[in-house]
């Protein structure tokens, strides 16, 4: 993983365990090459890590794509505005194209702590079930050749775990959990 994204993969991790260990979930962190049965329960996300904001190549074919509702509700851009500052987490296409735009009044704008109690609690915003998030995943993964570390955010209600699995593109993250039973 890229150096500027490891700050930011660690905040994000770090929010994400500390809320899980207070709602009395287990956490994980599995390697790339690690295999983990996923349970039919799974809620998934993406989230991948920016130095700088994202272009508008995704943003271009969701516009007409029946995977936007997948999109937003479980694809994430993470970032920094600068060295120590809070992490920042937004729906990736609300991100898009703001490169040198990092202003104020972008709708959705959370910190990560925000995040990470939605991604706990909002069953439907912040996440998508097993069989939608491999579709989305598969389609992402064919129509965009993005090259930013990510992290699969997985939480399992049902054996109230937590699991974080950093990657290093959307590609690698649809080959791992196609890997998965």
């Amino acid at each position: 993983m890229p150096n500027f994204a490891h700050p930011i993969a660690n905040e994000f991790a770090s929010y994400l365990q500390d809320r899980a260990r207070r709602l009395a979930y287990g956490v994980r962190q599995l390697s790339h090459d690690a295999a983990y049965a996923l349970p039919a329960s799974a809620r998934l996300a993406l989230v991948e890590f920016l130095e700088a904001w994202p272009d508008t190549s995704l943003h271009g074919a969701l516009v007409h794509s029946a995977m936007l509702d997948h999109h937003d509700r479980s694809h994430f851009a993470a970032w920094a505005g600068q060295p120590g500052a809070l992490v920042q987490v937004n729906v990736y296409r609300h991100e898009a194209g703001r490169l040198g735009h990092a202003g104020e009044g972008v709708a959705g704008r959370i910190g990560v702590r925000a995040f990470a109690e939605e991604f706990f609690s909002d069953e439907h915003g912040r996440s998508l079930p097993l069989d939608a998030f491999r579709a989305y995943l598969g389609w992402l993964a064919a129509a965009t050749r993005g090259a930013n570390p990510v992290a699969l955010a997985i939480r399992a209600p049902h054996t109230r775990e937590l699991v974080l699995v950093r990657l290093p593109s959307a590609a690698a993250a649809n080959d791992w959990l196609r890997r998965q039973a």
